[in-house]
């Protein structure tokens, strides 16, 4: 995990990001995914990106969807789903954006 924190010369606002260490099969049992931020924000963060990392290149598809009643200041809940129950080799990269 990373951020960057522009100060009060910037109206205090912070970037910061992550990413899954390991490479995983999305299922059932672990699509609903929680990420905490590295430094916690003042305030709900404005702008929340998850991105679907495959190992390998496939036609499958997977979809990190943000749960938007899921996000606080301190972290947020994403569901990880994918088309036709077959993606290998997954991990979610994120970036949030706030004050």
């Amino acid at each position: 995990s990373w951020y960057i924190s522009f100060g009060k010369l910037f109206g205090g606002l912070i970037i910061q990001g992550g990413m899954e260490n390991e490479y995983y099969d999305v299922n059932a049992t672990n699509k609903l995914k929680t990420f905490t931020y590295p430094i916690a924000f003042k305030n709900i963060p404005l702008y929340i990106n998850p991105t679907s990392l495959h190992y390998e290149d496939s036609y499958l598809v997977t979809f990190p969807r943000v749960l938007q009643r899921e996000v606080t200041n301190t972290d947020f809940k994403l569901n990880h789903v994918e088309l036709h129950s077959a993606a290998q080799k997954v991990k979610i990269s994120y970036i949030a954006i706030g004050v």
